[in-house]
């Protein structure tokens, strides 16, 4: 039985009609009787009490309220700390889901046969689907890896896998958004074979990040210095979707003018990892650019703020 197999953990703060929403389309799912943990970020809206209004309808449902806000990658890493199960599947409170066809998905668990179940992307993934494959071959085809992997609710892996190494480096890369990239780099270093599903499952909100876009960029550079593969790594930094050069440059240019109390910090850790990731390679000779971008005046700042909505 899948309830044997799979331990679904959700992690929620302050999102509690999406919860609820959530919270329905699992109980109409074929998972609705595994255990599902919810991992409630010391919410100050109705989370508690949607919380209890479902407590009774699930099969297996506990929930873990934190004592106060240990921000989203903790509380992602906390989850994975918890699970128990073979497998783990840890799940955010707002994404959309479509369980209508999960059989292949759930074969795949109760053969334990692979260390990755593909089930999600975040909107712009390339994967062909319904396919065994592994790490590497993903990431040789051009296949959108990493960009995939760093949407959290898009892969169920085998818990004993992300160790202890991982989620102390996953701490460690707080500071950048992204609690996976030890993991990931686990991934490509072992290859990791890979079940991708027929269907997607599950795909990304529209819901806001929580942070600029540059902000974004830069926690992801950084964190894609923990893969150790030269190749992967620029392989990974060059999934951002950047729109060229120019996007790049109006980016700075408006970061600096909507955020500029925290626009130095944020601009050495975008350009170090940037020179870091790039160094040597095609991209390299931006670093100019992003040099020069600091020095425009504040005159132009209504062109670039243009090309930067539009992204």
């Amino acid at each position: 039985m899948i309830e044997e197999k799979l331990e679904i953990l959700l992690i929620t703060y302050n999102r509690s009609k999406d919860l609820e929403n959530t919270f329905e389309q699992l109980l109409e799912s074929p998972f609705a009787k595994c255990k599902l943990t919810i991992l409630d970020n010391c919410s100050d809206d109705d989370t508690p009490i949607v919380c209890e209004k479902y407590y009774e309808l699930f099969h297996n449902l506990k929930i873990i309220r934190h004592a106060r806000n240990i921000g989203a990658v903790s509380n992602y890493l906390r989850a994975v700390e918890i699970s128990k199960y073979k497998y783990s599947w840890i799940l955010c409170d707002d994404d959309n889901y479509d369980f209508s066809d999960c059989d292949d998905i759930i074969e795949a668990i109760m053969t334990g046969k692979f260390d990755l179940i593909s089930v999600g992307h975040p909107n712009y993934s390339n994967w062909i689907r319904g396919v065994e494959t592994t790490v590497k071959k993903l990431i040789e085809s051009g296949s959108t890896f990493f960009i995939t992997q760093s949407f959290l609710p898009s892969t169920i892996y085998k818990s004993e896998l992300f160790d202890s190494n991982c989620i102390y480096y996953g701490y460690l890369n707080t500071c950048n958004f992204f609690p996976t990239f030890a993991f990931i780099n686990k991934a490509i270093e072992k290859n990791f074979s890979v079940y991708v599903s027929k269907k997607t499952i599950v795909s990304r909100s529209k819901n806001d990040i929580g942070f600029s876009i540059m902000e974004w960029y830069s926690g992801w550079l950084n964190s894609c210095l923990l893969i150790e593969n030269k190749d992967s790594r620029i392989k990974a930094a060059r999934e951002l979707p950047v729109k060229g050069n120019k996007f790049i440059f109006s980016m700075i240019y408006s970061e600096k003018i909507l955020n500029k109390k925290r626009f130095p910090n944020i601009y050495l850790s975008f350009f170090s990892g940037f020179l870091l990731i790039f160094w040597g390679s095609r991209e390299f000779f931006s670093c100019f650019l992003i040099i020069f971008a600091i020095l425009i005046p504040s005159t132009s700042y209504k062109y670039f703020k243009k090309i930067y909505n539009n992204f």
